[in-house]
């Protein structure tokens, strides 16, 4: 199996959320490196004020600061990646439940994937329920989300510059990137939707990918 390296993206801030994904990882002997969230309380240079999204859901609407400082922080993480020569990167937002047998998974995931991969969804949110019922990775359908992918190495440079395009949100912009993208089934993961840093507020919802996510394979 390809050498997997793991970041987390947290917010200075958010000290509950990296407990418990810390707790998570360090259950399965897991490695994995914290990644500071770019806060978008620190976005005041008005050359960087949001404008409105240009494409994607919600187009002509406000960017909010929250999404653009997600963006920043995705865009930080794949250039660490870059800049280290690392093979791929598996990117983790810090508000996630993700399954007991990480590491078993990815050696499942990576006997079926070929060799021209260049992103995997390892939770996102599905337009369409798929029922699958034996582990499968199969071309992406239209999905949306970062909150648990992989990228290859091959990818770095497409990912830095669709997501430093800022036209929509992060979530949407890989939907516009055309990256070779499969996801796997069941997911690694799915969100727990109890408080949006992006929105500030209290969400108290189950994310709709939830239902394609199990604890082991």
């Amino acid at each position: 199996m390809q050498e997997n390296k793991i970041v987390v993206i947290n917010l200075d801030r958010a000290k509950e959320r990296k407990e418990k994904i810390s707790a998570q990882l360090d259950a399965q002997n897991l490695e994995y490196h914290i990644y500071s969230a770019f806060d978008a309380k620190n976005l005041t240079n008005e050359t960087v004020s949001p404008g409105k999204l240009v494409k994607g859901y919600g187009k002509g609407r406000d960017f909010k600061k929250g999404e653009m400082g997600c963006t920043f922080s995705h865009i930080g993480v794949i250039t660490m990646a870059k800049t280290l020569g690392w093979e791929n990167v598996i990117i983790l937002e810090d508000d996630i439940i993700i399954c007991k047998d990480f590491e078993k998974r990815l050696r499942f995931l990576f006997r079926c994937l070929p060799k021209s991969w260049e992103h995997v969804f390892l939770g996102g949110h599905l337009y369409n329920f798929i029922p699958l019922i034996k582990p499968s990775c199969i071309l992406s359908p239209k999905i949306s989300g970062t909150y648990s992918y992989m990228l290859n190495h091959t990818a770095y440079d497409k990912a830095i510059k669709g997501l430093s395009s800022m036209e929509t949100t992060t979530d949407d912009l890989y939907e516009h990137m055309k990256l070779k993208s499969f996801i796997f089934f069941p997911l690694f993961s799915y969100p727990l939707l109890e408080y949006s840093y992006v929105n500030e507020e209290r969400e108290n919802r189950i994310h709709s990918s939830k239902p394609h996510f199990s604890e082991y394979l």
